[in-house]
């Protein structure tokens, strides 16, 4: 009641109020709050923080549901099919997910520094250490949200692997025997056979990305602090600046977020109804 409840109606009633300096408490604005929003949204640059933030937070859904979760079902199936040292790489994608993602994002970022990080090392020798920015990996606008990508990428692939993992495990072997005395090959297997029958989890997985927009910034927050320029900021990063400006940023904070959660739920419940009907869930 007190976590959840309360603190969802409070979130709803703040973004109809704004904090009064002279009464010395929040007073009742109606809609005021929105159409500054609305403004914030639409009356300023494409460079604007608010619609990058947007942008971003859009764009790593796309980033999950392209990248992310194919390359992690790929990588699952080949250790289903029992590759050489397949439980050897199990143990090193799935390491990143049983260490702190604080520690993690700051090895990452140590890894890609110009002046002590290995990549930089490698990239010298090899001939290519000029194609790093001047200003650094995450400190150039053209380049700091990609990394962020990359570091999504890297230390997030362990946790769907294992997901998928254990769904193309739970497949009956003799359906895979099956297809093999037809004449089915690995690829054949895996679009046919094995794809199908992980519907549920891949469905899931989905869904899951899907929301993502909403909630997305830990990453980029310890990367990058959402620059430069605001080049890697996200939604949640928006919300939570408004939220260090104190009270007076409390109310646009609750109205950023009520306004996209009204906007972007609809959405994710409409990918839940288009993934569960190209992919309907099977019983065996």
């Amino acid at each position: 009641l007190i976590f959840w409840l309360y603190l969802n109606i409070d979130t709803v009633i703040l973004s109809f109020q704004t904090f009064s300096f002279k009464q010395g408490g929040y007073v009742f604005v109606g809609l005021r709050n929105y159409e500054d929003l609305f403004k914030w949204l639409f009356e300023r640059s494409p460079s604007d923080l608010m619609f990058l933030s947007l942008k971003n937070s859009i764009s790593i859904v796309f980033f999950n549901w392209l990248m992310l979760i194919p390359i992690s079902m790929i990588f699952a199936f080949m250790m289903y099919k029992k590759v050489a040292l397949g439980s050897v790489f199990r143990v090193i994608f799935f390491l990143p997910n049983i260490i702190s993602d604080v520690v993690m994002v700051t090895l990452f970022k140590l890894m890609f520094d110009p002046h002590l990080g290995p990549v930089q090392v490698i990239m010298d020798f090899i001939g290519l250490g000029g194609l790093t920015p001047k200003l650094g990996w995450f400190g150039d606008p053209n380049t700091a949200w990609g990394m962020v990508l990359v570091e999504c990428l890297w230390a997030g692939i362990g946790y769907d692997l294992i997901l998928f993992f254990s769904g193309f495990n739970r497949i009956p072997t003799e359906i895979s025997e099956s297809a093999k005395l037809d004449g089915a090959g690995v690829f054949r297997e895996f679009v046919s056979i094995s794809l199908p029958l992980i519907a549920p989890t891949l469905s899931t997985m989905i869904i899951l990305a899907s929301g993502s927009a909403l909630t997305f910034f830990m990453n980029a927050l310890i990367l990058t602090n959402g620059g430069p320029d605001g080049a890697s900021s996200t939604l949640m990063m928006v919300i939570l600046n408004q939220v260090k400006a104190g009270s007076a940023g409390i109310t646009m904070a609750s109205t950023i977020g009520i306004f996209f959660s009204i906007v972007f739920v609809p959405i994710i419940f409409f990918v839940r109804w288009l993934v569960e009907k190209i992919l309907p869930a099977v019983e065996y």
